[in-house]
């Protein structure tokens, strides 16, 4: 507040007539003061009228899991800057948290706290007055939506979500076909945070029949992550029924893929270009009607697998894995009891495709009225290591006797019939190399699915001697699922 010189005079007291000018005089000077402070209404006074330069229109917003920015619209006059304060939850506030200078109109907390209600009220102030205060919240959830607390199904959820988050999925039943829309985001069930595997068959995602249960086809990459579900229940007649991946390669871990029906690909199918990690995941119980009972491999589809067991799997072609111009990786990988109608019961590959076996264990497979129970190959080249292959109808083994050539390399495997039992034509090549062995691997119970070796087993201290191949305790290489340095699953 200002008064001016002139409404200030020095009057001589004159008794009698005089009194009412005095009276008049200070009249005037109380006027022109009260006029002047509403004039200017200075909102630092205590007793103005703060409101009137009180910042507007706070909006908190998520930057990061740490960082929140908040910006108002500056209403003040000659102020000396902005002061914040910041409660948490129920916390008591915590004055002058930040400060900023004049006519500044955001401020970023560096240090929000996650899951749970951050308060801010910001206010402009000069020396020791403040102007009103204006307050905004927010529930910091940066990174996490949680599906069905804070959106009703995953899609709602996905289709809210931006990079780099992650959406937590409670337990319950699911009945959703969802797509990731080329988001790289991670999607988990409560897994994710807890580790508890428990959760994968509490949580599941059920196609409901009405095609592909999850589809990545929108160029998702590795840092695009589905984890802890089961995912069942999808049926195509064209696509994969369970999870569909076209020039996209998300991770896939800690999955349960059953009992789903897909044209090409009963339990995931990689369509051109997708590169995914599948770890940690089963697949059961799937049915293609035409190709890739259990996963399909397509046009440069270079997939690695660690950790999985396909099984109970069926189609014409390709019973628990279907191979088409890629050359994915298996490592500690079982294909049990899996059905092919016509060709492969365990593995089909074709036209140059070129798969690497490092402890696999490919058993009780079939292939019912034709050939290549075990591995049926035309025109590719698979690599063996540390594998067995036993019992698998009507032979490990089988090369399509027609125009191209095969080759296959096998070393410290096991394999039924020997070198003699994979049938070859004219054209093709074997090249079997470093102690391979043709000795019952006794399984603990093939035909329930357990595949651990039992003590006496010969598979036992029998691959690769070289260190990179041996076991997670140290010693030397076990041949088959459970062998090597990832066969502590």
């Amino acid at each position: 507040m200002s008064i001016h010189k002139h409404h200030f005079q020095i009057i001589k007291y004159i008794p009698g007539k005089n009194s009412l000018k005095i009276i008049l005089v200070l009249i005037f000077v109380f006027l022109s003061i009260k006029c002047e402070k509403r004039i200017w209404d200075n909102p630092y006074d205590p007793d103005s009228d703060k409101s009137r330069w009180a910042p507007t229109t706070l909006v908190v917003k998520t930057l990061s899991a740490s960082l929140c920015k908040l910006t108002w619209t500056d209403n003040a006059y000659n102020e000396a800057g902005f002061k914040i304060d910041r409660k948490i939850g129920n916390r008591d506030w915590k004055s002058e948290y930040g400060i900023v200078d004049e006519n500044v109109e955001e401020w970023i907390d560096t240090a929000a706290v996650i899951d749970t209600m951050n308060y801010y009220r910001v206010y402009a102030y000069l020396a020791n007055n403040n102007s009103r205060s204006i307050v905004d919240s927010i529930f910091h959830k940066y990174g996490r939506l949680y599906v069905p607390d804070k959106y009703a199904n995953i899609q709602s959820a996905i289709d809210k979500a931006d990079d780099g988050d992650s959406i937590i999925v409670s337990p319950g039943v699911y009945y959703e076909n969802i797509n990731f829309k080329g988001k790289n985001i991670v999607m988990g069930s409560r897994f994710l945070i807890t580790s508890d595997t428990a959760y994968i068959s509490q949580t599941a995602i059920n196609g409901n029949q009405n095609g592909s249960v999850v589809t990545f086809k929108n160029g998702e990459d590795s840092t695009a992550l589905l984890t802890g579900f089961t995912i069942t229940n999808g049926f195509s007649d064209t696509f994969p029924g369970g999870i569909y991946c076209d020039n996209s390669s998300p991770r896939l871990e800690n999955l349960m893929v059953i009992e789903n029906i897909g044209g090409d690909g009963g339990g995931i199918g990689f369509g051109f270009n997708s590169n995914s990690r599948i770890k940690n995941v089963t697949i059961q119980d799937n049915d293609a009607i035409l190709k890739g009972g259990g996963i399909i491999c397509g046009v440069n589809s270079n997939i690695s697998l660690q950790n999985v067991e396909i099984k109970y799997n069926s189609a014409p072609e390709g019973g628990g894995i279907w191979i088409f111009i890629s050359n994915p990786k298996l490592n500690n990988v079982k294909i049990i009891g899996n059905k092919a109608f016509y060709w492969g019961g365990g593995i089909y590959c074709i036209d140059h495709s070129s798969p690497s076996l490092v402890n696999v264990t490919v058993t009780e497979n079939t292939a019912i009225d034709s050939t290549g129970g075990g591995i049926y190959c035309i025109s590719s080249n698979p690599n063996l290591i540390n594998s067995i292959l036993w019992n698998n109808s009507p032979n490990e083994i089988y090369f399509f006797k027609g125009p191209g050539s095969s080759s296959i390399t096998v070393s410290y495997s096991d394999i039924q019939g020997g070198e003699a039992g994979i049938e070859t034509s004219d054209k093709d090549f074997v090249y079997w190399l470093n102690d391979n062995i043709d000795t019952n691997p006794l399984f603990v119970n093939a035909e329930q699915g357990d595949v651990h070796l039992r003590l006496s087993s010969p598979c036992i201290d029998a691959g690769n001697p070289d260190p990179q191949y041996n076991d997670a305790d140290g010693s030397r290489n076990d041949m088959g699922a459970y062998g090597g340095p990832n066969g502590d699953w």
